[in-house]
């Protein structure tokens, strides 16, 4: 009975949000709790401007690839530069969160998570509620807290647990 009190006065006290405020963000994390977040939404610019799209993104690998293909493409014609930028433009806007979650992935974060939240900052909220120690790159968050002094008794506990006896230790 205690626990299902102290679970409907949680939930009491959550705020509950329309369906349609809400967008799907995938969290990409890597082996030091560096996240990179993803919207799932299309975006204009990415269909109009794929160069300012990608700088936004900091995708600069992809940007000076983009560049120097359309420096080529339109020494050789203008029509040809034409072609290539609206081909260009179609699969960047098609393809947004596929191309993101791409380059993530080459940067070494894998899937961690996906979230449902009505911004960005809500989003890096709820993760850093699940994991305290995630750090974001561009955030309105604090830094995450260091590691408390309780992790060191831990390990000691932990070390203890794993003795036979006061002279030999086990393999675990």
């Amino acid at each position: 009975m205690n626990e299902t009190e102290t679970i409907q006065q949680l939930f009491s006290k959550k705020k509950i949000l329309d369906k349609e405020k809400l967008s799907t963000f995938f969290a990409m994390r890597d082996l030091s709790n560096n996240f990179e977040i993803i919207k799932e939404q299309k975006n204009i610019s990415a269909g109009l401007m794929p160069p300012l799209w990608l700088a936004y993104h900091h995708k600069w690998s992809l940007l000076i690839i983009f560049s120097v293909i359309s420096l080529l493409l339109i020494s050789l014609s203008f029509w040809l530069f034409l072609i290539g930028w609206i081909s260009t433009s179609m699969y960047c806007y098609l393809a947004q969160r596929e191309l993101l979650v791409s380059f993530s992935m080459l940067s070494g974060k894998a899937f961690s998570i996906i979230i449902a939240s009505n911004n960005l900052e809500n989003a890096e909220k709820t993760i850093r509620e699940l994991n305290p120690k995630s750090k974001f790159k561009y955030s309105k968050l604090e830094d995450p807290q260091p590691i408390s002094e309780n992790t060191d008794n831990l390990v000691e506990n932990k070390n203890e647990e794993n003795k036979i006896s006061n002279t030999q230790n086990a393999l675990v």
